[in-house]
């Protein structure tokens, strides 16, 4: 099943999860959406086919899966900004550093299906490392879906979050 993917956050880790999706093929370029306040740095996306946008609810309302690659300074604000956007329906992933799954649910509620991952930009190359963690609400389904997300830029498996 074709999901769409929200990359919120367009700098270097946003960019490189972006390539590292479209070279392992596991999305079309048409399935990913990349946001950035502002925009014409993403310019060569728009000519791999990828929708750019710096509207964070458009983007979030048409995806599936919602990756959050902001500073840790931005994040929680803009979690306050999205959240009547997003539903229960959509799986989120925050890599970024500092924040717990715990901080992302007080803003969220916990009827979320929230993960952390810690990728680096290896995953542009297909060659990165990630830990992810999960709530333990989250089903072994969605947990093995976001593993293998992470696959697909190198290697990945599930840890408990203090790790």
């Amino acid at each position: 099943m074709k999901k769409q993917i929200a990359i919120i956050g367009g700098g270097n880790l946003g960019q490189a999860l972006a390539r590292g999706f479209l070279d392992s093929k596991y999305c079309e370029a048409n399935d990913l959406i990349v946001t950035r306040r502002h925009t014409e740095s993403l310019n060569d996306w728009i000519n791999r086919g990828v929708q750019i946008t710096s509207d964070n609810q458009a983007a979030c309302q048409k995806a599936d899966i919602i990756l959050f690659c902001v500073q840790p300074r931005q994040l929680l604000s803009l979690l306050k900004e999205l959240k009547p956007v997003l539903t229960n329906k959509q799986t989120i992933v925050s890599t970024v550093t500092g924040i717990s799954l715990k901080d992302i649910e007080q803003i969220l509620g916990n009827d979320k299906v929230i993960f952390r991952a810690m990728p680096n930009t290896a995953v542009a190359i297909r060659e990165s490392m990630t830990g992810s963690s999960a709530p333990k609400t989250a089903t072994k389904e969605k947990q093995t879906e976001i593993t293998q997300l992470f696959k697909n830029v190198g290697e990945a498996s599930m840890i408990e979050e203090d790790q």
